[in-house]
């Protein structure tokens, strides 16, 4: 550990090279199960807590005045007077390093060189910690890669919960994980691509300041003789979908729906999987661009033209307004879909991705998931690591009760706001007593009313929203189960994070 932070050249000894090092040395040293039997009350918390404020006051001692924080609390244009540390203050961590090594609480070598090295890269953290995400920032977009340190952010919800208390920080959450520090993390191995995108950082930070948390789950489809969906037996049993068949439609229930949202207060709209076509987007995206209410952040699901295959690309369209330009978006940015869905005994014939995208901004860290992508623990977890707190997930599904389940895991992990959107509104018409094989082309020759209240679907909802809430309920179902809702009527609802409900709206 010492020799790779005092063999760093002048030019090369950064505070964020010092923590990278000081963090990497606890990825790579992660003590057996056997060093954690038997440990007193509180350890190795309150050893790594002492070494922190420890090494904190030695390093203010060499220097006080270059760890004051800027008067206007901008970590911009103080980045480089941070950059570096000089050799006397290696020197202080070096020294504080073997004070605790030859004092600490913790016998066994195995936990408590790793406890010290926690303990120094926390003190690094509670004092140049907030210039790293500046490092990273200039980059434009910092690419997860295995032994790599990258930024992640806490971001406090009770902003926007309104009188509603928080539930727990997860930083107080038990783990055994010694390898991270507040700010900053180091890559592990990973069968994703996850990248840390800072492109939305002035575009997101407006979201929830003016008039709280207010977002929108909206249906534009009815059923799925609706959609365009290709059935093949060539190689394999599967299905394409290549979205709605009628585009002009289509275009007009989606602006309404955004219209009404947004006049309605909601600053993010979400819609589902298959939502769009590449031919209507366009045509949605100038109308949205002219019209004086806008929401801040539109997502929705979109099928991408077949491919010489007939494949199509599942892919998730966000959209964002460029701040102080009228009526200005900005280019748009597309999630694509990593795990096809079986339906019917048909496999989703898509184009799989491995790319995960995560926009951060001062005020929000964003992900879309893609249906099922959504119930990938694995995924889960590594944006609660990177401090997501905001999912989006554009779905169409015959069951929901697994994903609500999955996703909601994120409002206690990191504290994030989940919305889903589900379509289309009925999944097959409640008439029928037996199904066709290719249900979806022939299960529906008219819109369908289903009263929910005499036919009820628990395993299927057409939509989510849930928040970091100490309270139940902290998720809300759409359209909630004393709501028999016509599915042959667009729908509507806005969640408001601050009021704590859910309403839905009337489409005139």
């Amino acid at each position: 550990m010492w020799q790779g932070i005092t063999s760093l050249e002048s030019l090369d000894a950064t505070w964020l090279n010092i923590a990278t090092t000081l963090l990497s040395f606890c990825a790579q040293s992660q003590p057996p199960p056997d060093a954690w039997r038997g440990l007193a009350a509180g350890e190795p918390s309150s050893s790594i807590l002492s070494v922190e404020a420890s090494a904190t006051a030695d390093l203010m001692a060499v220097d006080p005045d270059l760890f004051a924080p800027p008067v206007d609390d901008d970590n911009t244009d103080d980045t480089a007077a941070f950059s570096f540390a000089s050799p006397a203050h290696v020197q202080a961590l070096h020294l504080r390093a073997e004070a605790e090594l030859a004092n600490g609480a913790i016998d066994d070598p195995r936990l408590a060189h790793i406890i010290v090295a926690r303990g120094l890269a926390g003190a690094i953290d509670n004092l140049i910690g907030r210039t790293y995400v500046t490092w990273f920032k200039n980059l434009g977009e910092v690419r997860l890669t295995e032994g790599k340190a990258y930024p992640v952010r806490a971001h406090d919800p009770r902003a926007w919960l309104g009188r509603h208390p928080a539930n727990s920080n997860p930083a107080t959450l038990p783990t055994r994980d010694l390898a991270w520090s507040h700010r900053l993390r180091i890559a592990g191995r990973s069968q994703f691509n996850y990248v840390i995108d800072f492109e939305m950082w002035n575009r997101l930070s407006p979201i929830g300041a003016e008039n709280g948390l207010i977002l929108a789950i909206a249906q534009p489809n009815f059923h799925f003789g609706e959609f365009d969906i290709r059935w093949y037996t060539d190689d394999r049993r599967t299905y394409a979908n290549r979205g709605p068949k009628d585009a002009v439609t289509q275009a007009q229930r989606i602006t309404k729906l955004v219209e009404t949202a947004a006049a309605n207060g909601a600053e993010i709209i979400l819609m589902p999987e298959y939502t769009l076509t590449e031919d209507v987007r366009d045509t949605v995206r100038q109308h949205l661009s002219t019209h004086s209410t806008r929401p801040l952040l539109l997502c929705v699901g979109i099928s991408g033209n077949a491919d010489s295959d007939n494949y199509v690309s599942n892919e998730a369209w966000l959209l964002a307004v460029t701040p102080e330009m009228e009526c200005t978006y900005s280019p748009p940015h597309c999630a694509a879909k990593m795990y096809g869905a079986r339906t019917d005994g048909h496999d989703e014939r898509i184009r799989t991705a491995s790319d995960v995208r995560v926009f951060m901004s001062e005020n929000w860290t964003l992900a879309t998931l893609i249906c099922r992508d959504a119930m990938d623990t694995n995924i889960l977890r590594q944006l609660a690591i990177l401090g997501t707190n905001l999912l989006l997930v554009p779905a169409m599904s015959e069951k929901t009760t697994t994903m609500v389940g999955s996703i909601s895991e994120l409002c206690h992990t990191s504290q994030a706001f989940v919305v889903m959107a589900n379509g289309p509104a009925a999944w097959r018409d409640p008439t029928l007593t037996q199904l066709p094989e290719r249900v979806f082309t022939q299960s529906f020759a008219e819109p369908v009313s289903v009263d929910r209240s005499a036919n009820p679907d628990p395993d299927r909802y057409e939509g989510f929203a849930a928040g970091p809430y100490a309270n139940t309920p902290s998720g809300f179902s759409l359209p909630p189960g004393d709501d028999p809702r016509p599915t042959n009527e667009l729908g509507l609802w806005l969640f408001n994070a601050g009021e704590k409900v859910v309403t839905p709206v009337q489409i005139q």
